[in-house]
Formats: structure tokens, sequence, C-alpha cells
């Protein structure tokens, strides 16, 4: 939505944008290498760098990627609409967690905006990585119950800080901290954290990119 509105950096109109994909194989050069395990009408997911930025994106009927950045789907009965939140919602969640926050077993995580797409993938993805504790928030106290459903341990009602709630708690401060919601409350998110904990901001709900 971000990029729709002409914010994005690194983004000139007109342009095809969409960096995410799903979708089925309809040609393919047979001497690429990584081709052979992918016959034409494999489904197919793909992702990769500077799709919708630097070559036209997945919001095109067709969209031409290297071999290398796509994966497989032969055996699945799983509808395209849940296959699509695969390199959309998993891997961006992956990539934040794994690669951007290092997470390890046995650390505790807060997820600020949990209840969006992402927040709800990564306390399940946290959850299933080791996670000693989760903590997430919400605007609306009405979804507490919805997080803690997915899996989370707590719940904070989010009105712009919530560094005081965080320490008050049983459990104190962070280890890791996934800020989803961006640049408005990235100040108080890291404070959220322990000494030398780590903040990685994957999202920008709040609408501003700096």
């Amino acid at each position: 939505m971000f990029t729709r509105q002409g914010h994005s950096p690194g983004v000139q109109f007109p342009r095809i944008i969409g960096i995410e994909c799903i979708g089925t194989i309809a040609a393919h050069h047979a001497s690429a290498p990584g081709t052979s395990g992918l016959p034409i009408g494999t489904r197919v997911a793909t992702c990769m760098g500077g799709l919708g930025r630097e070559i036209p994106g997945s919001y095109a009927e067709y969209v031409c990627v290297p071999a290398e950045n796509v994966r497989s789907f032969p055996q699945t009965s799983l509808p395209i609409a849940t296959l699509a939140s695969l390199p959309e919602m998993f891997q961006t969640t992956w990539g934040a967690l794994v690669k951007g926050l290092d997470f390890k077993r046995g650390e505790s995580l807060l997820i600020r905006g949990a209840t969006s797409s992402i927040g709800i993938c990564a306390i399940q993805m946290a959850r299933y990585l080791g996670a000693s504790r989760i903590g997430g928030t919400t605007r609306s106290e009405a979804r507490s119950s919805m997080l803690k459903d997915h899996g989370a341990d707590e719940v904070y009602v989010d009105g712009g800080s919530i560094e005081a709630d965080v320490s008050a708690s049983s459990g104190g401060k962070f280890d890791k901290i996934l800020e989803l919601v961006g640049t408005t409350t990235l100040r108080d998110s890291a404070r959220c954290a322990v000494e030398m904990g780590t903040v990685c901001m994957a999202g920008i709900q709040g609408g501003e990119w700096s």
C-alpha cells in the first residue's frame, strides 16, 4: 500500500510493482540452471530483490524471474490464496526473526503491531522457534483475546507508549523487539528492550517511512 501511494524509496512511476508472487510456470529456458525440476505448469512462489522496482513486478499477468528465486509446491492441495501468504507473510517474518533479530530458543519477543498478518505469523513462528515469552500490542482491547488465542502470552493496549507497562510487567523488558508499526513507535519500542537487546523494524503500519 505504501508503494502504491508513491512513498517507497527507489520506485518511480510508471512502474509495475509487486515483490512477491504465486503462480504457475508458463515458460522457461530449458538450458538455464535450476529449471530441470520446474516443468511447465508447476505451481511456484517467488520473492526477489528488485522485482517491482528495477524490473516489472508481480502485479503483471506474467513475470520473469531467475530459477534460483523460485520454489515449487508440486504436491500440495492448498488453494492459491493460501499459498500466496508464503512468499509475502512467512518469508518476511522468517527474515525478520531469524536474520534481522537472530532470534534464539529461550529468548523473549515483543511484537509491536501484532494484530497484522505478519504479527500473527510472528507469534506462531516465535513459538515454533522456542520463545520463552511472547508479547504483542494492539490498539483495541477487544482484540487481546485473539492474540492470546494465536499464542501471545501478554497483550499491551497500545496508545503510542507502552514502555511503562512493559517495565512493570512480571517479565520486564524483552530480549528482542519486532517493530511493525514503524518510525512512529520505534523509539518507544527500543525502550522496551533489555540492555543490549535487538530491535528489527519490518513494517510501517503507522504510515511514516522516516
